[in-house]
C-alpha cells in the first residue's frame, strides 16, 4: 500500500511573530492554513501568492460571517485561480454562505444531515473529479486554535 506524502504546512494567523510567518512562506510550502485576516496580511506584502492554488478548504463559513470576516473572505477566494477544488463547510446555510457557494464553487452538492429535534449539519462539497492530495492548498480558519487543530490531524 502506497503511503500519503510528507506535505509541508505552515499556520498562519494573528498575534505571532508575521515575520516568522513570512520566511516560513518563503522556504516553499504544501499547505497553508489560516485566519482570513493574516491570509490578507500576507498577500498584501507579497509573501503569499494564491495563483498556484488548487484545493481550498474553508470551514466554518457561517461562523466567518458571523465574526466579521465576510469581507476578507471574498477577497482571498478572488485571487485563486478558477480551476481548483474547493470545499465549503458550514454547520448553518446563512444567506451569505449560501451566495458564496453559488459564486465560488461548480455543482455543488449539499449534504444536510438532519437529527430530530436535534441540530442541523449543512456541508457543500465540489468534487471535479477524485482527490489527489498533491499541490498547494489553502485552508481557512477562524481562530488560531482551529489553525492548530487542521495542522495536528
Amino acid at each position: 500500500m502506497e503511503s500519503a506524502p510528507k506535505l509541508s504546512t505552515v499556520c498562519v494567523y494573528g498575534g505571532v511573530s508575521y515575520n516568522t510567518q513570512q520566511n516560513a512562506l518563503s522556504r516553499g510550502v504544501d499547505v497553508v492554513v489560516g485566519t482570513p485576516g493574516r491570509l490578507i496580511d500576507l498577500i498584501n506584502g507579497g509573501s503569499l501568492q494564491l495563483g498556484e492554488v488548487r484545493y481550498l478548504v474553508l470551514d466554518e463559513a457561517d461562523q466567518m460571517l458571523a465574526v466579521g470576516f465576510e469581507e476578507d473572505v471574498e477577497t482571498i477566494l478572488q485571487q485563486l485561480p478558477a480551476e481548483r477544488q474547493s470545499m465549503l463547510f458550514s454547520a448553518t446555510m446563512p444567506s451569505w454562505v449560501k451566495k458564496l457557494s453559488r459564486r465560488y464553487l461548480n455543482n455543488p452538492l449539499t449534504i444536510d444531515l438532519v437529527w430530530p429535534s436535534c441540530f442541523h449539519i449543512h456541508f457543500l462539497f465540489y468534487f471535479p473529479g477524485p482527490l489527489i492530495f498533491s499541490g498547494y492548498f489553502a485552508v481557512t480558519c477562524s481562530t488560531k486554535v482551529d489553525n492548530e487543530s487542521v495542522l495536528s490531524t
